[in-house]
C-alpha cells in the first residue's frame, strides 16, 4: 500500500496544505501532525482490518503531505536567501538518509515481526515531534523578504 493508495492523497494534500502555513503555529502544527502521522502508523502495527489499514494508509499520506510546506516554511524564516540553498540541500540529503535508515526495518521486522516494527517507527516519530514542539524556536515569519 505504499503507491497510488498513498502517494494520491498525499499529492492531493499538498496542494492545500500551503494555507496552513500561513494560519498556524508552524512548529506546533508540525508537531502535532507528526505525532497524529505516527498514531496511524502505530495503529497500522496494531489493528486486524484491511479497511482500517487502508484507512490508516491514506490518513498517513494526508499529514505526511502537510509537513512538507510547514518546515520549508520554516527553513525560510530561520535561513537568510543567500544560505538557504544549503539549508534545503540538508533536509533533502537527510531525506534520502532517512529513506536509507529505514532499510534497517528488514532487520527489526526478521526479529520482531512487523506489527512491532510498525510500533517502533510510531514511538520514534512520536519522540521527535515532542523534541521539535519543545526545542523548536517559531520564527517570525517573512523575517527574510
Amino acid at each position: 500500500l505504499q503507491g497510488a493508495l498513498y502517494f494520491l492523497p498525499m499529492f492531493l494534500a499538498g496542494l492545500g496544505a500551503g494555507v496552513i502555513v500561513t494560519s498556524t503555529n508552524r512548529k506546533w502544527t508540525v508537531g502535532l501532525v507528526v505525532i497524529a502521522a505516527s498514531v496511524t502508523v502505530g495503529m497500522s502495527g496494531l489493528i486486524d482490518s484491511l479497511s482500517v489499514f487502508i484507512l490508516m494508509r491514506l490518513a498517513h499520506g494526508v499529514l505526511n503531505a502537510v509537513t512538507t510546506p510547514l518546515a520549508m516554511s520554516i527553513l525560510a524564516d530561520y535561513f537568510p536567501p543567500e544560505r538557504r540553498t544549503f539549508a534545503n540541500s540538508v533536509i533533502n540529503g537527510a531525506l534520502y538518509a532517512g529513506e536509507g535508515i529505514a532499510s534497517l526495518s528488514i532487520h527489526l521486522i526478521a526479529l520482531f515481526g512487523w506489527r512491532i516494527n510498525y510500533c517502533i517507527i510510531a514511538m520514534n516519530g512520536c519522540f521527535f515531534a515532542l523534541m521539535t514542539i519543545c526545542f523548536v524556536v517559531e520564527p517570525p515569519k517573512s523575517k527574510f523578504v
